[in-house]
């Protein structure tokens, strides 16, 4: 399994499979343009406080390609 990412990694547009027309875009403030509105990240996992029960667990995968791997936490 890969590393945990920084906080810095998990900044900006990320999709599924390559796919960007649903891409979340976790800003450096702490807003997202998705459905939960803010999120915070701490040691591999990335949550939105509004939806409390929703987390996810990122690991890298490929530092190159800035690619990750998700699991529902």
């Amino acid at each position: 399994m890969g590393e945990k990412p920084s906080k810095d990694f998990v900044i900006g547009k990320w999709g599924t499979n390559g796919d960007c027309a649903l891409a979340i875009d976790l800003r450096p403030d702490g807003t997202s343009d998705g459905p939960f509105g803010s999120w915070a990240y701490s040691d591999g996992v990335i949550s939105f406080p509004d939806e409390p029960e929703f987390k996810v667990s990122v690991t890298v995968i490929d530092v190159r390609a800035g690619l990750l791997s998700p699991t529902l936490a």
